[in-house]
This record gives C-alpha cells, structure tokens and sequence, in this order.
C-alpha cells in the first residue's frame, strides 16, 4: 500500500464575530475532507476544532495554538493554500512552509498571486473544490440545496 503524503491545509480562520470564525471552523473540516478525496493525502490541521477549546484573544491560548500549529505544519511534507483569499495566518504559514521546504500548492489563480507577492513559489494545481471559498465550499449548508448537501454530507463528513 502507498503511504499518503502528509499534508498541511491552510484556510483561512479569522473573521470579526464568533459565528464566522465557526463558519470559517467548518469550512476547514470541509477543505480536509475534500482534499483527501480528490488527492491521495493525509490532511492535517488544528483550525477546524482548536479554537472551540483555546481562546484567541488570550495570549497564553494563542502562543500554545501557534506553536501547536507550527510543529503540525513543520510534521508534514505539503501545505495545500485552499480558498481564495491569504489570510494573515495563512501567509505566515506559507512563509514558513517554503523557509523549511515544505512544499507550496494552491487552487486558485488570485491564491497564485497573493503568494506570487509574498515571493513564495507555489504550485497551482487544477481544483475547482479547493480553489473556492468557505462560502462555495460550504455549499451543501444551503438550505436550497438540501439533496445536494445531504449527498456532499455523506461524501465529505462521514
């Protein structure tokens, strides 16, 4: 059996109010699930339930949920920049992917060229799940979409 790579997803997590900052929590449970069934990965991330038991605004918890992160992303082969916005978190990431040669992959042009910028060098790969944001990720959240979303339920989150 081949070994998965291990890899680091990166989304974006912060927002202004406590029910984003869940939305953005999902939308990274999502981006996991997604990724490993389009990619032969195993992905890894603490953003999807981390900050339901540490609190950002305290400095103790967010140095502990920084370090924490750091030694996972540093752990994995891959980091894999989903959505389509480069939030503060994910650029600092994506810095510290490409210092220890991780490997840098996003799904998004406008992903491309935020990290095009930053002069991290990034492999686009063809991905329009990946490349969406929280919001189109989440879809199947969309009460209009009930039997699309309870298929991508199952697909997705088990």
């Amino acid at each position: 059996m081949r070994r998965k790579l291990k890899t680091y997803i990166a989304s974006p997590l912060g927002a202004p109010s406590q029910p984003e900052i869940e939305r953005n929590m999902k939308g990274c449970s999502v981006y996991k699930k997604m990724a490993e069934a389009e990619f032969p990965i195993e992905s890894m991330a603490y953003h999807d339930w981390l900050p339901a038991i540490l609190d950002d605004n305290n400095p103790e918890d967010r140095s502990r949920a920084l370090t924490e992160t750091q030694k996972l992303l540093n752990s994995c082969s891959a980091i894999f920049m989903c959505g389509v916005r480069l939030s503060e978190g994910m650029r600092a990431e994506a810095h510290e992917a490409a210092r220890n040669g991780i490997e840098v992959f996003c799904f998004s042009e406008a992903m491309k060229r935020a990290l095009d910028q930053e002069q991290i060098e990034c492999t686009l790969l063809d991905s329009m799940l990946l490349g969406a944001s929280v919001s189109e990720a989440s879809l199947f959240f969309n009460e209009e979409m009930a039997g699309e979303r309870e298929q991508n339920i199952k697909r997705y989150v088990g």
